[in-house]
């Protein structure tokens, strides 16, 4: 059972000199030997130890998962205490962005070396973008004062791009949150009748609070006006009552 699960080191293949040193017996002595029979009564042993190990692995697994993420948690900490409103253009993401992807970067090599198989690895690391992506643009809402400029949206991009190259090395094909999070950035820089008549065209993309910080942002005061919000509010329901009826007749 042991030799199957992976957890012993199978045996050497012979060494072809050994047996040139016995050419000289009789074949007879050389033919292999007939298995031993199976011991029945180790059965129940094994097939216990198995579940044992089985109940284990997925326990280490699971930890590991929540591992993944409360890292990502703790580096995003660092996004609510950032400045962007800056008077002059960074090349570079922010400092938590760049210690975050070498932590990912070393966390997934140890993972590789431990894990080889593909289908763990992937339940630890895939949902990774996704969260990701959610935390860009749920802690926007949290920037000191919702104080963002033009030079501070730049670096909002910089940070995400940077985030998507990486989690590109680590978990292939996943850009769908990052494309979500790229959209909430650029409604920092569109007029809101745009991003409005976009919403009530293809639907909302993003939660009421979502859209409401853009707001707050867009305007000097940091404070959405109460008219917009009430205007946003009535046509976030008639864009998503408007989306379900087109997914309904797409349905039948």
């Amino acid at each position: 059972v042991a030799q199957l699960l992976g957890l012993a080191r199978p045996p050497d293949p012979p060494d072809p000199s050994g047996l040139a040193r016995q050419s000289s017996k009789s074949l007879s002595s050389l033919a292999p030997k007939e298995a031993e029979p199976l011991d029945h009564t180790l059965l129940p042993h094994s097939e216990e130890q198995h579940r044992r190990l089985s109940v284990l692995s997925h326990a280490a697994l699971f930890a590991l998962m929540v591992e993944a993420r409360a890292r990502c948690f703790h580096f995003f900490q660092s996004f609510n205490d950032q400045n962007y409103h800056q008077e002059s253009e960074s090349l570079e993401p922010r400092a938590f962005v760049t210690q975050y992807n070498a932590d990912i970067v070393r966390f997934n090599s140890i993972i590789r070396s431990h894990l080889p198989h593909t289908t763990s690895h992937k339940l630890l690391l895939s949902k990774l973008p996704s969260l990701v992506g959610h935390l860009l643009v749920t802690n926007v809402q949290m920037v000191p004062d919702l104080w963002v400029n033009g030079m501070g949206v730049k670096q909002l991009r910089r940070n995400l791009h940077a985030l998507q190259q990486n989690m590109a090395t680590v978990v292939h094909n996943e850009d769908e949150p990052f494309t979500r999070a790229k959209k909430y950035c650029d409604l920092l820089t569109q007029p809101s009748k745009e991003w409005l008549r976009q919403m009530m065209q293809d639907g909302p993309t993003f939660s009421v609070a979502e859209y409401e910080a853009i707001l707050a942002i867009r305007t000097d005061v940091h404070t959405p006006n109460p008219i917009d919000v009430s205007q946003l509010h009535s046509l976030y329901d008639a864009a998503s009552e408007k989306s379900v009826k087109r997914s309904s007749v797409a349905g039948h």
